[in-house]
């Protein structure tokens, strides 16, 4: 059984200017050996999850496969990396995709914090009403998170642009024994 889901092509494929696909889902899929393993649609189903969540591991989970087995088709693409461009097509989708995902995390915590959530509260098993939970920790995380991603921005800015590789990110559990 082969997975097949049309991908619309973007309009701008253009890349950014640190090199990265404008769209994390405008890459080239890697060759599949197994229909029931990372076939086209589960690969470009868990680079568009991973851009919504930037968890590898509930990515990979998406898609139903293994967090292990994602970092192996990563490590797969970036040993291909350096002999064509599917390979590298995927690791660059891979890297946008979670820098997206971060993005994501990121502002879904700082609205949660600023904005409160929601909590009905109950008197004798009737809704009595609705408070706002505030969570002064989850801004403080999240501000310094900021501060992190800033500090990165402007450290990078000042080396020399580098090609992207799967070693750059290994702050992000880029290794089956990581987190991410």
């Amino acid at each position: 059984m082969t997975e097949s889901v049309p991908h619309p092509q973007s309009t701008s494929s253009a890349p950014l200017a640190d090199g990265l696909p404008a769209d994390p889902l405008d890459f080239v899929p890697l060759p599949c050996r197994a229909s029931n393993g990372w076939t086209a649609a589960r690969q470009r189903g868990f680079i568009a999850a991973l851009c919504e969540l930037g968890l590898v591991g509930a990515a990979a989970e998406a898609v139903g496969m293994s967090r292990q087995s994602a970092y192996r088709l990563r490590a797969r693409a970036a040993a291909r990396g350096a002999a064509d461009a599917v390979g590298a097509g995927f690791v660059a989708a891979w890297d946008a995709a979670i820098d997206q995902g971060e993005t994501e995390a990121l502002s879904l915590a700082l609205d949660r914090a600023v904005n409160g959530v929601a909590e009905p509260y109950f008197y004798g098993g009737r809704q009595c009403g609705v408070r706002r939970r505030y969570d002064n920790r989850l801004l403080l995380a999240a501000m310094r998170a900021i501060d992190v991603r800033q500090r990165g921005i402007a450290a990078s800015a000042s080396d020399e642009p580098k090609a992207r590789s799967g070693s750059e990110h290994t702050r992000r559990g880029a290794s089956p024994a990581g987190n991410g």
